[in-house]
């Protein structure tokens, strides 16, 4: 199962609205990214697939510094985020179930929000029920509403 996470694309008009997307594998989720027109080629893609919580911590971290350096210091007014209509620059995540695994916990959850929350599209892919749920509630917290979309 995958999740898509888009404030731009078709969305457009709606850019308060997270969509959620259901799909399978990672190479499958990024051609039904591209294929929704959620990702684009012109995005920054980062892949984010880890086993350990040491290494998802390193690449949720190198995500923010990569987008730091493009953008700045992140802010957490969401009119100035990453995922801002006309930013100078558009990123996107693509995150499998075992590192969506690690990302969740209330340790690495901050930085899971914040990478999460600069990009235009998060793709979570082979992730569980569970593990959907939790990401629902995660981006919902920031107060951005969520679609779900079969």
């Amino acid at each position: 199962m995958c999740l898509f996470f888009s404030v731009r694309g078709s969305w457009a008009s709606y850019p308060d609205l997270f969509p959620i997307c259901l799909g399978d594998k990672l190479q499958t989720a990024i051609e039904i990214g591209y294929s929704c027109n959620l990702l684009k080629n012109d995005m920054d893609l980062m892949i984010l697939s880890a086993s350990t919580p040491e290494q998802t911590r390193s690449q949720l971290e190198a995500g923010l510094n990569k987008i730091a350096s493009v953008l700045g210091p992140p802010t957490w007014d969401r009119r100035k985020r990453g995922f801002v209509p006309g930013a100078q620059a558009s990123f996107a995540v693509v995150i499998d179930g075992e590192t969506l695994r690690h990302a969740l916990t209330p340790e690495l959850k901050p930085l899971f929000l914040n990478l999460g929350t600069q990009c235009e599209t998060v793709v979570c892919c082979r992730v569980s029920p569970a593990q959907k749920a939790l990401t629902v509630n995660l981006v919902s917290s920031f107060l951005i509403p969520v679609i779900l979309i079969f």
